[in-house]
């Protein structure tokens, strides 16, 4: 199972170092890059720290350049998006409503729960906390990892 994983990975970052992308979706980045921000200041938060003494004394770098940071850290995922949903969709990979539906039942299921104790305990239905919480990408990439590992090779 290791080594699967490890050709999987070596064949998914071949993928990607050799993927040029001639225009990024600018409110994609825009948007990713304000969760990493938010995300990271979240933590800072967490730990009783202010942002500013963050950058200063973990990262040891100013709001300029950890912004431009997350730029590129932005655009890194945005295009790893890019390659994935261009993956699978070429490759018929793609979840039905039926199997994300499925799935989602059986997250439920799982936690012995039913939709309605779900929206109670978390504010929203299943498949809308799913999608903001990126399992509706992570289920696609798995797909798409498996079907490089199974018929991919390494450049």
């Amino acid at each position: 199972e290791s080594a699967k994983y490890e050709k999987g990975e070596e064949i998914w970052n071949k993928i990607v170092e050799s993927s040029e992308v001639i225009q990024y979706p600018e409110e994609e980045v825009k948007q990713t890059k304000q969760e990493l921000v938010n995300n990271f200041k979240s933590l800072c938060e967490q730990y009783g720290m202010t942002f500013e003494t963050a950058l200063e004394s973990i990262l040891k770098t100013d709001e300029e350049s950890f912004m431009k940071e997350m730029e590129e850290s932005a655009k890194s995922t945005v295009k790893q998006e890019m390659i994935l949903y261009y993956i699978a969709r070429e490759n018929d990979l793609e979840l039905s409503d039926e199997e994300y539906d499925q799935y989602l039942n059986s997250v439920l299921e799982s936690n012995d729960m039913t939709e309605e104790e779900f929206k109670k305990q978390y504010s929203m239905d299943l498949r809308t906390y799913a999608e903001q919480s990126g399992i509706d990408t992570s289920l696609l990439y798995e797909r798409v990892f498996y079907f490089l590992v199974d018929n991919g090779t390494a450049v």
